[in-house]
C-alpha cells in the first residue's frame, strides 16, 4: 500500500478500493491480539488512560503552591494536559474499534500508545519537579496539604502512564492480510 496519499490527513482511504458492485473493499492488514482476550484489554487500557487524565485535571483543580501563577509549574501541567488527552484519544479509538483492528487504526492506536504515555510520564515528572522547585524556593505558606496532594496526583498520573506503556508494549499482536 504505498501510495503517496497514505501519510496525508485522510491517508486510510488508500486501503479502500472500489469492487465491481460499486461497493468498496478494506484491502489493508488486519490486527489481531494474540494470547488475551480484546474486551479485558481494552478496559485495562482506557481504565489506566482514564486515571492518568483525572489525575492531572484533579492535580489542576487544586490550589497547590506554584500552580496560581508560576510559569514553570503551569507549562508541565499545560503539557501533561495535551499529552493525557492524546493518550485518552488513543484509549478510545482502540476501544470503540471493532477486532480485528485496520492497520490504520492499529498505527494510530496501539502503535503510538507507547510514545503518547512517555509525553504524559515525561510531563508528570516534570510537574513534580517543578513544584518541588518552588516549594523549596518560596516554600508552602499554608498550602502544605495541598503540596502533599498535588505531588501524589502527579505520581498517581505518572505511574498510571507507565502501567500503561508497559500493557501494551507487552501486548502481542498478529497481523494478517485482508
Amino acid at each position: 500500500m504505498a501510495d503517496k496519499h497514505r501519510f496525508s490527513k485522510r491517508g486510510y482511504l488508500s486501503y479502500f478500493v472500489k469492487n465491481a458492485a460499486g461497493e468498496y473493499i478494506y484491502r489493508g492488514k488486519l490486527y489481531s491480539l494474540d494470547g488475551e482476550k480484546y474486551g479485558p484489554f481494552t478496559a485495562s487500557v482506557a481504565a489506566l488512560s482514564l486515571g492518568a487524565f483525572l489525575s492531572c485535571v484533579a492535580s489542576g483543580c487544586i490550589t497547590a503552591p506554584g500552580m496560581t501563577g508560576c510559569f514553570y509549574v503551569i507549562i508541565p501541567f499545560v503539557l501533561e494536559i495535551g499529552a493525557c488527552v492524546s493518550v485518552l484519544w488513543a484509549a478510545v479509538r482502540l476501544a470503540c474499534n471493532k477486532k480485528p483492528l485496520r492497520e490504520y487504526v492499529y498505527d494510530s492506536s496501539v502503535k503510538s500508545l507507547p510514545l503518547r504515555c512517555i509525553l504524559a510520564l515525561s510531563a508528570a515528572v516534570a510537574g513534580i519537579i517543578c513544584e518541588t522547585l518552588y516549594v523549596v524556593l518560596n516554600g508552602t505558606g499554608e498550602n502544605t496539604v495541598w503540596f502533599v496532594v498535588f505531588l501524589l496526583l502527579k505520581a498517581g498520573s505518572a505511574a498510571c502512564a507507565l502501567i500503561l506503556r508497559i500493557r501494551v508494549k507487552k501486548s502481542v499482536w498478529i497481523s494478517s492480510d485482508a
